[in-house]
């Protein structure tokens, strides 16, 4: 923080606070002509979907939904290449093994 920094040397605290009270003074000015800037007016629209885009789309759409849903399922598969890497980890002391661990149905790695 500025005060313990402030402790240390004086200088160098002033011109971090200069620098800081510059950065957010830069910060805000670019947000206010980001948001409040002159309208630029566009003669083109976006197009909807393709029939293409949409047969593509629904099946990428309908595979994240069933992951959020369910992704045990996923856990489940991963769990063989999963399990011997942890035990190794393990092993070497970089992770610590609970008896819940390797449960069924479980994947608390």
């Amino acid at each position: 923080t500025l005060v313990g920094a402030w402790q240390a040397s004086h200088s160098l605290t002033v011109l971090a606070t200069i620098g800081l009270v510059a950065a957010t003074a830069y910060s805000l000015r670019i947000v206010q002509k980001v948001f409040h800037g002159a309208e630029v007016k566009q003669d083109h629209t976006l197009n909807d979907l393709t029939l293409r885009e949409k047969l593509i789309l629904i099946p990428l759409v309908v595979s994240i939904i069933l992951l959020g849903l369910f992704p045990q399922s996923v856990l489940n598969m991963s769990k063989p290449t999963i399990q011997p890497l942890t035990i190794e980890a393990a092993k070497s002391g970089h992770v610590e093994i609970t008896a819940s661990t390797f449960e069924k149905g479980g994947l608390h790695e």
